[in-house]
């Protein structure tokens, strides 16, 4: 356990940049924690969480975190003249427009995995900061009464699509995107969490999409939060992921969403949409009592998919081995049970 004291002192941190090392009394060892603005960067193994950072709170609002102001597109140009703009700037706005929401420790693990290292947490958020300051980036973090969550999301601002459009990339971002409600960005926030557990801990990881579209009906239109492909040898496998908050009336938006897949694979054409057989679809739960809770409603609705409907929740993607955080619920002696399931695909 982390001393009061020592917390105290993590909390005096909260809005600077540094390394704290907090000797855990118990075990008698040193965990090094990178402090990004509130947010403890630590390592997934060292992660002891008991709820979602994911998860619905009741009374929780977003609150705005940047910088007022206005910055010209002349000014951006001058900066990259002056190279305070460089090809690391550029990266972090590609993956932020491709996930949409991120925290800073989702975006330091895509640097980690294309071999971008940086030195320590005080460049890190330095970094994030002007990009704040020059509207590259927009950032916000959630909020109630009674405390506020340790981390901030950040999201694109309008001088990053301009830049990026310069460069001929096709910008999913429009500035209606930053007035999403925290629902929609806590299920964005999960879904990035699970994509980069199983980028960084899966050999099999071949590709991911984010928003991929499987029924292009615009009056149906279906599109998976995220899309993952897992191959190794012969074997293939193709999976939707579906993230579910306990939002407001969050039951019958899940069966509005249940409905609309229920109709893709009744109606599943192989090749269409580059399919050529239909995908699994995994539930990112909060918890392991909502993975239940969704499964009620499948159920209930008689919606289970022909087998091909998985579960997880958020805290197991901090495991170190993602091949039994996968679950089914079974059928067996006139009763139900979730049985975790060994994929080798996800060692």
């Amino acid at each position: 356990m982390i001393s009061a004291v020592k917390l105290k002192l993590l909390a005096l941190h909260r809005n600077r940049i540094g390394f704290l090392d907090v000797k855990n009394i118990k075990q008698g060892k040193y965990i090094k924690l990178f402090v990004y603005e509130g947010e403890e960067m630590v390592k997934d193994s060292e992660i002891k969480a008991k709820v979602s950072p994911f998860a619905i709170k009741e009374g929780e609002i977003k609150q705005f975190d940047g910088y007022e102001g206005y910055v010209s597109i002349v000014q951006i140009t001058n900066k990259i003249d002056r190279n305070h703009i460089t090809e690391l700037e550029y990266k972090i706005l590609e993956y932020v427009d491709k996930y949409e929401f991120m925290t800073s420790r989702q975006i330091n693990m895509l640097l980690e995995m294309d071999g971008i290292h940086i030195d320590n947490g005080r460049k890190m958020v330095k970094k994030l900061d002007q990009m704040l300051k020059t509207k590259l980036l927009s950032r916000y973090y959630f909020g109630s009464l009674d405390e506020k969550a340790a981390y901030k999301v950040y999201c694109l601002e309008k001088n990053a699509k301009h830049l990026l459009e310069a460069r001929e990339l096709k910008v999913k971002w429009k500035p209606t995107d930053n007035t999403k409600p925290v629902a929609v960005m806590k299920r964005v926030l999960a879904t990035n969490q699970l994509v980069l557990a199983i980028k960084s801990k899966c050999s099999s990881y071949k590709s991911d999409i984010i928003k991929k579209v499987l029924v292009a009906d615009k009056e149906n239109e279906l599109k998976a939060n995220a899309f993952i492909t897992l191959a190794q040898g012969i074997t293939k496998i193709d999976v939707a992921v579906e993230a579910v908050r306990r939002e407001q009336k969050w039951e019958e938006k899940l069966l509005a969403r249940l409905n609309l897949y229920k109709e893709f694979y009744e109606n599943f054409k192989e090749g269409e949409n580059g399919l050529n057989e239909k995908p699994y679809i995994l539930f990112v739960c909060e918890d392991k009592k909502h993975m239940a809770e969704v499964y009620k409603v499948m159920v209930m609705n008689k919606l289970e998919f022909e087998g091909k409907a998985y579960f997880t929740y958020d805290l197991l993607q901090m495991e170190p081995s993602l091949e039994n955080t996968w679950h089914q619920f079974i059928h067996e002696d006139q009763k139900i049970k979730l049985q975790p399931l060994n994929i080798e695909l996800l060692k």
